[in-house]
Formats: structure tokens, C-alpha cells, sequence
């Protein structure tokens, strides 16, 4: 599939401000590079950084469109909020090869899960196997925010009977909801491409899933639990939406959150009656799990 993306190097404390601006105009999702602030290695030993890998100060934010026709706004956005890009940005058109496989390995999630890919073959009788077709870039599994959703919903989802996929994507978030036993699950996207993928990816795992591309303000079903790995700024948005359609003592997980904004999620939940049970962060992103608590 064809994809354009623009690559600026930002500042951290505008990072914010450049990808809700992304979001706005119909981003798929971004990658993030930046220096980590230690030489620690997943044993706690110390190790050497590629300083080449990384930018020397900043971050550089690489955002992923269908198209961009939005240049001139972009311009107009930097110059109104005297925004400083450390380098010019730079647009460049990207191709991810569907019948190249091997850029999608398996996933293995935990000890009984694995994500894999159709032309994949499933060697383990002893594993569950959630296939997904890679035909958008989103959603396969692979991306940090997407595990994280995955850990916490196979974490919680024995106390719900009913789901909401906010921002469905792939719907792998769905569809490991419904494979693991609840009963109802609804799947939400407004992007009609990531919807096909996803009502495809659903027959691929023999999974009923309900899908819908309306907004969610005119949702209408009680669910018991809220899965979204989808940005700040859209959350905080549909924030009311969230709560009006989340029974008592339902509960949320949210992925798709950057280190820097979990204060900020956190305050605007329990301003809204929602208690936090846990957050884990991870690669600069945070994993929140709440219930609400009218």
C-alpha cells in the first residue's frame, strides 16, 4: 500500500502541538525517535548508545498519511504558533509491500498468544493465533501502543461481557476481545479503508464482531469496557462520550498515549469520576487502565 509521510524535528515540549495537528488532518499514526535518557538495558546493565541512531536534541516525528494536501496549512500552523523545527521537514511517499511478508514476523505476546499473518503457518498447537492482514501499516501487532492494548485488555477482559474497539484499526483489539469470550463486541473507526481491513481481518479469525464508522456521540450501546489505542487529543475529545456510554464500574484502557501527556489524561479522568487502577509506560508511552466510579 502506498503511504505519504512527513518527517519534522521538533522540540520535545511541541511535540504535542505537531501531532495533534497530524491527527487533525487524517493521520494513520507516527513513529517517534529520540535519544532515551538512559543506557540501561531490559537487565539493568549498562550499555552503549549508537548516537547516530538518534537526533542530538529533540525529537523527529515521522507521520503517516493516505495523502498529504495539506502543506500550506502546515506552514500557516507553524508560523502561527512560532513553532522552531530544529531541520526543514521533508515529504517523501512510502511503499509498504503487502506481499512482502517478512517485514511481519510473528508476535509473540505472551506465553499462549501469537500474531501472525495469513501466510504465516501455525506451528504450535498450544498457542492462540490472532492472523491479520497487514493491508494498512496500523494494527499488526508490531507497534509498542498496540501490545500494550493487547496485555491490557487480555488482563481484564474476564470481568466484561461487552466491548467497544475506539478506533478499531486492524481490529486486532477486537478481535482478540471476542476470541477470548465476550460476548458482544463493537468496533468503531471512521476511516472506511481501516474498516474493510478490519471486517476482513474479522473473517479471517471467524469473529463477530459489530462494525460501524459512525462518530461515536451517536453510539448507543452500554459496554462494559473501552479499549482505545488512539491519541490524547481524541480521547480528551470524546472523553463524555466515553463515560455516557461505559456502565458503572465499567472499565477503560487506553493505549496511544505519550509519556509527556499521562498527567494530563489522568487529571482529565478523575475529573470525570474515573479512578485509575493501573498505568505501565513504556518506549514513551503509557498504558492507563481506569474504571468509572459515578
Amino acid at each position: 500500500m502506498n503511504y505519504q509521510i512527513l518527517v519534522c524535528h521538533v522540540s520535545q515540549i511541541d511535540l504535542e502541538l505537531i501531532s495533534d495537528f497530524f491527527f487533525k488532518h487524517n493521520c494513520l499514526g507516527t513513529t517517534i525517535n529520540e535519544k532515551p535518557n538512559v543506557n540501561l538495558n531490559h537487565y539493568g546493565e549498562i550499555y552503549t548508545l549508537d548516537n547516530k541512531s538518534y537526533p542530538i536534541k529533540g525529537v523527529i516525528v515521522t507521520a503517516y498519511f493516505y495523502e498529504i494536501d495539506f502543506l500550506p496549512q502546515f506552514n500557516a500552523f507553524i508560523k502561527h504558533n512560532k513553532l522552531k523545527l530544529l531541520s526543514k521537514y521533508f515529504v517523501e511517499d512510502y511503499h509498504d509491500k503487502q506481499e512482502d511478508y517478512k517485514e511481519f514476523s510473528e508476535i509473540k505476546i505472551n506465553n499462549s498468544l501469537s500474531i501472525i499473518t495469513p501466510r504465516h503457518k501455525v506451528h504450535d498447537d498450544n498457542r492462540n493465533y490472532i492472523i491479520i492482514e497487514p493491508g494498512l501499516g496500523f494494527g499488526t501487532g508490531h507497534h509498542i501502543t498496540t501490545q500494550q492494548a493487547i496485555r491490557g485488555l487480555l488482563k481484564y477482559l474476564d470481568k466484561v461481557d461487552t466491548m467497544l474497539d475506539f478506533g478499531c484499526g486492524s481490529g486486532i483489539l477486537a478481535i482478540i476481545g471476542k476470541k477470548y469470550g465476550i460476548n458482544t463486541v463493537y468496533a468503531l473507526d471512521c476511516d472506511n479503508s481501516a474498516l474493510k481491513n478490519a471486517i476482513y481481518n474479522a473473517k479471517l479469525n471467524n469473529a463477530e464482531i459489530i462494525y460501524s464508522n459512525i462518530p461515536i456521540s451517536k453510539f448507543e450501546h452500554e459496554v462494559s469496557l473501552i479499549v482505545a489505542n488512539i491519541t490524547y487529543e481524541i480521547l480528551k475529545e470524546n472523553l463524555l462520550n466515553i463515560k455516557r456510554i461505559l456502565i458503572n464500574h465499567g472499565i477503560i484502557i487506553f493505549s496511544g498515549i505519550l509519556a509527556c501527556q499521562k498527567e494530563m489524561i489522568i487529571s482529565d479522568l478523575e475529573a470525570n469520576d474515573f479512578t485509575i487502577i493501573e498505568t505501565k509506560s513504556e518506549n514513551n508511552w503509557v498504558l492507563i487502565v481506569a474504571f468509572l466510579n459515578n
